[in-house]
């Protein structure tokens, strides 16, 4: 029975593909894993760098980025495919009902595309990356008001990047293992007072590296100042203290008034 060919711009859609970009067996992958895949089938060798950035913002409002790094000859080669990254950023992120800026850089020998979904609620955040199966096992964001401090709770679990794949299949020929370098990365508001992870100070974030064959725990807690509480707290005890020292005037006043003159 002759395989089903389809499109080179559609392999990202799916989770197996073997070295002639014939379709196998349909599988739940996430779409940022079919992209880095789809790089994988386009230069069949050479080394993949993603990342992708939660980046947590004072008043619970988040920015969700995902980053792809190639060098300049992979980009030449899948530009001559037909393969525009910028839509296939797009299309990493085309459960989403917000706009998806795109900028690119360059570092080193990589070229950098980055996607960037924002302002994206707690809830919106914890309902996408746990939808997100094929890639994420289990994700909780919490924000925790306190009377001067605000905590920020972030607990994850990344699916073995195996996982991500889909089931093996014995015609596939790919193996990223060694092949793709995948980061995490989070920034949280304030200070971080509890984390497994690795500060990473170019990014200015914590980083997890995604591993092939394992699950990775991600833990985070950060504090901020809750300004608005410290400011109408700092209010309160100073309007207290010019009531105070009002009162206390006007008992003076009135203690030299009766006194005889």
């Amino acid at each position: 029975m002759t395989k089903k060919v389809i499109p080179i711009t559609e392999l990202a859609k799916s989770g197996k593909y073997d070295k002639d970009h014939n379709q196998l067996p349909r599988q739940q992958v996430n779409p940022l894993v079919g992209l880095i895949l789809l790089c994988l089938v386009l230069l069949s060798s050479g080394c993949v760098k993603a990342q992708m950035l939660l980046d947590v913002h004072e008043n619970g409002l988040s920015d969700m980025s995902v980053a792809l790094g190639l060098t300049s000859e992979a980009k030449a080669l899948m530009s001559t495919q037909g393969v525009n990254i910028d839509q296939l950023m797009n299309k990493a992120f085309s459960n989403s009902n917000k706009a998806v800026t795109t900028r690119q850089w360059t570092d080193g020998d990589y070229e950098w595309t980055e996607g960037t979904v924002s302002s994206l609620s707690i809830e919106d955040v914890n309902k996408r990356m746990n939808d997100n199966q094929g890639m994420v096992k289990s994700f909780n964001l919490v924000q925790e008001p306190g009377l001067f401090k605000n905590r920020f709770v972030l607990d994850m679990v990344l699916q073995p990047f195996a996982n991500s794949m889909g089931t093996p299949n014995s015609n596939q020929t790919i193996n990223p293992s060694g092949m793709v370098e995948f980061d995490m990365l989070v920034r949280l508001p304030g200070k971080v007072i509890e984390t497994n992870g690795v500060y990473d100070q170019d990014q200015n974030a914590l980083e997890w590296m995604v591993d092939y064959n394992s699950p990775v725990t991600i833990h985070a807690v950060s504090e901020v100042w809750n300004w608005v509480n410290i400011a109408l707290f700092g209010g309160a005890v100073v309007l207290i203290i010019i009531l105070f020292l009002l009162g206390v005037a006007i008992l003076v006043l009135n203690q030299t008034k009766k006194q005889p003159l």
